[in-house]
């Protein structure tokens, strides 16, 4: 015979189950004593109820545009409202004679111009050969122009004026035979255009004139001058080496330039006071005519 399940549970010493808690109710919340007597509640107004028409509006007889206003094209100021004109550059040099003066400074002289009868007369006369005619030197601008505008910081306030220069200059050489390079302070490295396309100076073609737009260091406030003099005595003896000749205009008065730089190649006033004969002379006392 089988025995129910808890018969024999009771018999092997097992705990019998526990029966279920039984809950007690919670006592009841204790009441604050405002509670016990609350406010009256006054009650709202009455609102008279009013019924509401909704009256459509017309339709529009024709579809809505833009406004004028969005569709007109803008005009151009008037002459009263335009900016300002860009004042007309003064240049340094003085207009009259400036095309006299640049020439002046880029040009070398070659023989090229009339034939010296005398030496020539003198050459047969003695029974020397003739193999070339002697002809009278007479400037020219055919060996070309380079060009090195400074970009340094004492040159920042004449930087139109270099701009003008380089342009006159081009102009009255040719462009076919100028070239136009940029630097800082000294040019050992220079380019065209932006200071990353700059590379190692190479002097141009013998007989090219080297036209430098330059303070070399007067207006320069983070500069050493006798750092700048020693490069620009390499720089000069570089071109001198490579047959080409070295002028500078610096726009400063001659007394301001360094005397161990104005023996060695032109320093030319970049001033309204020079004139054609004071540019000669310091070409000549120099050795900057060829």
């Amino acid at each position: 015979m089988i025995r129910p399940r808890e018969s024999a549970s009771a018999e092997a010493g097992a705990t019998p189950p526990l029966s279920p808690p039984v809950e007690q109710p919670l006592p009841p919340f204790p009441r604050a004593p405002d509670d016990e007597h609350p406010p009256a509640v006054e009650p709202l107004p009455s609102v008279e109820r009013r019924s509401l028409t909704i009256v459509p509006l017309p339709a529009p007889a024709t579809p809505e545009l833009d406004p004028p206003w969005l569709s007109r094209p803008l005009s151009s100021p008037s002459a009263d409202e335009a900016a300002p004109a860009r004042p007309a550059l003064q240049p340094l040099f003085e207009p009259a004679g400036s095309r006299s003066l640049v020439s002046a400074l880029i040009s070398t002289l070659h023989p090229e111009g009339e034939v010296e009868s005398e030496r020539l007369v003198e050459r047969i006369s003695r029974g020397r050969p003739v193999d070339t005619v002697p002809r009278r030197p007479r400037p020219t601008l055919r060996a070309g122009v380079q060009i090195l505008v400074d970009r340094g910081t004492g040159m920042m306030p004449f930087t139109r004026d270099a701009a003008e220069l380089a342009a006159g200059i081009r102009a009255l050489a040719g462009a076919s035979v100028t070239t136009l390079l940029y630097f800082a302070e000294v040019p050992f490295e220079a380019g065209p255009g932006a200071r990353r396309k700059w590379r190692r100076y190479h002097p141009p073609a013998p007989g090219t004139t080297v036209v430098a737009l330059t303070d070399i260091g007067i207006h320069a406030p983070d500069t050493t001058p006798a750092a700048l003099v020693e490069q620009w005595h390499l720089f000069a003896r570089l071109n001198r080496q490579a047959g080409c000749r070295l002028v500078a205009l610096v726009p400063a008065p001659p007394h301001r330039f360094p005397h161990a730089l104005a023996s060695v190649f032109p320093l030319i006033s970049w001033d309204r006071s020079t004139t054609l004969a004071a540019a000669r002379r310091a070409l000549g006392h120099t050795g900057g005519a060829r």
